[in-house]
């Protein structure tokens, strides 16, 4: 039981950091043999994850959604544009991307679902992931509203939504990355990088590990006190998490990315070659 908490339990929270839970369990397999993680534990973490992150933002959520309803009652009542009114509404833009990101997402699940990307491949997209952490490090535009993300804003959040869905690319860093470059204020960025993840990781259950609600049920109830315990941990590490992908130092993940990317690809490239 406890090695089991242990091992979905640093899944899941490699997954919420930029580190990412299927490469390391990939990298780990691959140096040291260490087991991957069943289909059934995978589809407990991302039950789990997607319970835990609607609970914990419902209330940005609601506050979303409610936003999303009164813009269209405006823009059907004719007192405001569409572009208008997603300026004013701020929350309304995070909903945007979400809905967008799911949807984009969608068609890059399937395409990596049906092939096996290399160990080079995900060396490299860690290296990228370092790269755009570093930079937004040193370069930073600033915005009259940090709170406001414009079309084209939006535009490459999806875009960056849909790359992400690569292995290796550290998702969390790469998003608090780039939106660190455009201006936009941590917090509500943070927010957005989470609650986007929610029709992710659905779409990742449905499409790529055969999630079926009865199967998936049975799933929960023979492990029930696991899942509770991993449950309980993901709450209380969420302030944590929270606080760290909010912080200065977050952006100091850029040398372990960089160190393992560049480690993955050169004891490939020697190995291959028997040095």
């Amino acid at each position: 039981m406890i090695a089991s908490i242990i091992r979905l339990f640093s899944y899941m929270i490699a997954d919420l950091l930029p580190l990412g839970g299927d490469l390391h369990f990939k990298l780990l397999n691959y140096y040291f043999k260490y087991p991957m993680l069943s289909n059934d534990s995978l589809i407990i973490v991302h039950v789990i994850l997607v319970v835990g992150l609607t609970i914990y933002f419902i209330k940005d959520i609601i506050k979303m959604y409610s936003e999303l309803f009164k813009g269209l009652w405006i823009i059907l009542s004719g007192r405001a544009t569409i572009k208008r009114t997603c300026t004013d509404l701020k929350m309304l833009n995070m909903l945007l991307v979400s809905t967008f990101i799911a949807v984009v997402s969608y068609f890059v699940v399937i395409i990596r679902a049906e092939y096996d990307y290399s160990l080079y491949l995900m060396g490299g997209m860690l290296i990228l992931s370092a790269i755009i952490l570093r930079v937004s490090e040193v370069f930073t535009l600033i915005k009259v509203d940090a709170k406001v993300m414009t079309v084209k804003e939006t535009f490459v959040f999806v875009l960056l939504q849909a790359l992400s869905m690569l292995p290796g690319v550290a998702r969390p860093g790469v998003f608090m990355g780039v939106g660190k470059f455009l201006g936009l204020e941590k917090k509500q960025l943070a927010k957005m990088i989470f609650i986007s993840f929610i029709p992710v990781l659905i779409l990742e259950m449905i499409f790529i590990h055969g999630f079926d609600p009865v199967t998936a049920l049975d799933i929960l109830k023979g492990s029930w006190l696991l899942c509770l315990i991993l449950f309980t941990l993901l709450i209380i590490a969420l302030d944590v998490i929270f606080v760290i992908t909010t912080s200065k130092s977050y952006y100091k993940f850029y040398y372990y990315l960089a160190g393992l990317g560049l480690w993955t690809i050169l004891d490939i490239f020697f190995s291959k070659r028997g040095l």
